[in-house]
């Protein structure tokens, strides 16, 4: 059985405040991104994971606590019900980018089409991440609270350049340097009046990241690469998610190109992508389950 799972960029990023277990409030508009990690899942085979970055072959890998939070929450035996997944990872890990989750979503579609149980995996995913359950939707989404509360938003149609550079910071790190200057800029409410209009320009004014500032004070070139960016041809630039990576919108694939080679001429060590938005977090590529 194989599935693919997206990528995601936040559009807005609000930050409402913090709970007393830790968890941060949150209000973002969500668009799943087609740039794809592929997973081959083989049930039967013995428990564990092979993946082209070594650093994700852990017995504590997301996909596989999905797979037993899934057998746990069925009933089913853990020793019994063993699971060998192949993971080929294009989404850069540190980005902002989601790809951990989603791979953890197609995990959980890959046991659920497995074994046909009728659960709800949205409150399941949450269990493994907030960013989970955005994966089991796609597309564009407005995602408030710690992630369990999903609105559904029309897709959008243009494409992106994602750049992921070399410095990274932990996401616990980044919330806690936001949190010693905690402002919010509430972009998330004009951008929802921005998306009625389904004008790419008008969405790219009221893009909006709270995290952007604690990024930058951990030495991400944010700033740097929204500006290389909006030099090339975007209409507008920001973070996704706690960083590292920066995305750039442009209205068609062609200008997004250029500008990929014109930003790769600028800076070093930078993993580069140009993607579409897409309006699905997971695909499945094929199954076999015999």
């Amino acid at each position: 059985m194989r599935f693919r799972s997206a990528a995601k960029i936040n559009l807005t990023l609000d930050i409402l405040g913090r709970r007393d277990d830790g968890y941060h409030l949150l209000r973002s508009v969500v668009h799943t991104v087609g740039l794809w990690d592929e997973l081959a899942f083989r049930f039967g085979a013995p428990w564990g994971i092979a993946c082209n970055k070594s650093e994700l072959q852990s017995d504590d890998n997301l996909c596989l606590r999905a797979a037993r939070l899934y057998l746990t929450a069925t009933g089913r035996a853990i020793k019994d019900h063993p699971l060998h997944i192949t993971l080929d990872k294009t989404i850069p890990a540190g980005a902002g980018l989601g790809g951990g989750s989603g791979n953890a979503a197609a995990t959980l579609c890959a046991m659920q089409t497995r074994f046909q149980d009728k659960i709800n995996l949205e409150k399941l995913a949450l269990q493994l991440g907030a960013d989970v359950p955005l994966f089991l939707r796609g597309g564009c989404v407005l995602m408030e609270g710690i992630g369990e509360k999903l609105t559904p938003l029309a897709p959008l149609d243009g494409w992106l350049l994602l750049a992921k550079p070399a410095e990274f910071g932990r996401t616990c790190e980044i919330f806690a340097v936001w949190d010693e200057t905690p402002i919010s800029s509430n972009a998330t409410e004009a951008m929802l009046r921005a998306l009625g209009q389904n004008d790419l320009r008008a969405i790219a004014q009221f893009l909006g990241n709270d995290l952007r500032g604690a990024a930058q004070r951990c030495r991400i070139p944010v700033e740097f690469l929204e500006t290389q960016m909006r030099r090339a041809g975007a209409v507008g630039a920001s973070m996704t998610g706690s960083g590292s990576a920066v995305f750039g919108i442009f209205a068609d694939e062609a200008a997004a190109r250029r500008a990929l080679g014109e930003l790769q001429a600028q800076a070093e060590n930078l993993s580069v992508f140009v993607a579409p938005f897409c309006a699905r977090g997971l695909e499945s590529v094929g199954d076999n389950l015999s």
